[in-house]
């Protein structure tokens, strides 16, 4: 918190973010800053040509998309227990992979293992590491649906990429991510297992109802872009450093300057 005592403003990237800040700084007794919310970007460059050979060989069947870094926080576990459930419902060769984009991190190694050695989901859950952002894009475009089951996040931009595409969610219902989501998306609590069966069954049986939500995803989606949001820092700092009255924070994302400046 030294760090924070010395600051004249910080900028969270989201208002779950900006209440866990301030009630943690109000816990140590320390001055607060000026807080703002920016959105983060979450548009993703689209190179030209076809994607890896992987990709495209992946894509030619139906799949699930969670890109996350694989850690205990991102709760892969969830994933991994509905799809063994599903796989005893409707058969291994039925279901559609589910595939987990993003490096190993901490506290998986035992899951990791038990989705290698386990003979129900073999073959259904892949991993791909150190994905291009061209291949990202043509998973998110291609992807049946995204999956994002996070414990806590302080913001969550695979929701927000993935939604850019016009590729419907299932998410978490913790920290920030109904703010990125807002009414777009299907929350669920992280640790309902069989809510999380339920919810992956319908979106991949139910073909009419997966399309009803991409087609109100791609009506009513906004997406930020980095361009904005570096803007939006840049205008904090040139407020400071020429000494100029910041406005107190507005807890809205309708309307994301209004966390920054007055009109």
């Amino acid at each position: 918190m030294e760090l924070v005592a010395g600051c004249d403003a910080i900028a969270c990237v989201s208002e779950c973010t900006l209440r866990d800040l301030r009630a943690e700084i109000e816990r140590l007794g320390i001055p607060v800053p000026r807080l703002f919310t920016i959105r983060l970007g979450a548009d993703l460059p689209m190179a030209a040509g076809s994607p890896s050979d992987l990709i495209s060989s992946l894509t030619e069947r139906p799949y699930v998309l969670f890109v996350s870094t694989i850690e205990r926080r991102k709760n892969h576990e969830v994933l991994y227990r509905a799809f063994h459930r599903l796989a005893e419902i409707h058969g291994r060769d039925r279901l559609p992979r589910m595939v987990f984009v993003g490096s190993p991190g901490w506290g998986v190694n035992d899951l990791l293992n038990d989705i290698k050695l386990d003979p129900v989901t073999k073959g259904i859950i892949v991993q791909l590491h150190q994905v291009s952002d061209h291949d990202l894009c043509v998973l998110y475009q291609k992807a049946l649906f995204c999956v994002f089951p996070s414990l806590y996040e302080g913001w969550g931009l695979p929701v927000a990429e993935a939604l850019g595409f016009g590729t419907p969610v299932i998410c978490s219902d913790r920290g920030s991510l109904p703010e990125v989501g807002g009414d777009l998306v299907e929350y669920l609590d992280p640790w309902d297992l069989p809510a999380w069966v339920r919810a992956i069954e319908r979106l991949w049986l139910d073909g009419d109802y997966r399309r009803r939500l991409a087609d109100r995803i791609a009506r009513e989606y906004r997406m930020e872009d980095w361009s904005a949001a570096g803007t939006k820092i840049g205008r904090i700092a040139s407020r400071l450093e020429a000494g100029t009255e910041l406005c107190k924070p507005i807890r809205t994302c309708r309307n994301p300057d209004k966390n920054l400046f007055n009109p």
